[in-house]
């Protein structure tokens, strides 16, 4: 089986070492690694990275060179020297490159041929959202404590709405009924003889 042609992220491991091409014709050399996806339904499956050693920013200004030393820091390798990870066994591997990372995965045509390709190499969990800068520590205290009698409001609300038994009046509340005669204000309901000479 191979990965399924479609946009995806995976969660994998480096399933090999590094291997680095010659010069291009602009000049550029190349990195391929291979990652074995460690979680999911297509747990197993093999893919591979391939990017180049390039100097041209992209829009945040970092360059091919940076976002490859970015990904394999993001495998958990701490090295400077770029050969150690080329011709090396898998227990070099493991040693090397510790961490898990999610893959970023797209289908493009190259060649007339379609094929899932590995754009991004990211930290675990570094592909979602967040803000530039989040609310921490004490700041996102202090909201969490603003937020937390409105949430209680609402889940309160939400009880008395799904039938949840209200408590029992005050029996001297406005409103209240009781049954003992003397309280009847309604002369047509007096039993008494003065209330029915009053009629």
């Amino acid at each position: 089986m191979t990965l399924p042609l479609e946009n995806a992220t995976y969660t994998a491991r480096a399933a090999s070492g590094a291997s680095i091409s010659p010069p291009s014709q602009n000049g550029n050399r190349q990195i391929a690694l291979t990652f074995e996806v460690s979680q999911g339904e297509h747990a197993g499956e093999t893919i591979t990275w391939i990017a180049a050693f390039h100097n041209t920013p992209d829009k945040k200004g970092r360059t091919g060179v940076d976002r490859i030393i970015e990904s394999l820091q993001y495998l958990g390798w701490t090295g400077d020297e770029i050969a150690e990870l080329v011709d090396i066994d898998e227990a070099r591997v493991a040693v090397l490159f510790p961490n898990e990372v999610e893959l970023a995965c797209s289908v493009e045509e190259y060649d007339g041929n379609t094929r899932l390709r590995v754009n991004w190499v990211n930290r675990l969990g570094g592909g979602r959202f967040t803000f530039k800068e989040p609310l921490k520590g004490a700041d996102l205290k202090s909201f969490s404590s603003q937020m937390r009698g409105q949430i209680r409001n609402m889940q309160g609300a939400k009880k008395a709405s799904n039938g949840a038994s209200k408590p029992d009046p005050h029996p001297n509340a406005p409103g209240v009924k009781d049954d003992l005669p003397f309280l009847s204000c309604e002369i047509g309901h007096e039993p008494s003889p003065i209330a029915r000479v009053l009629r």
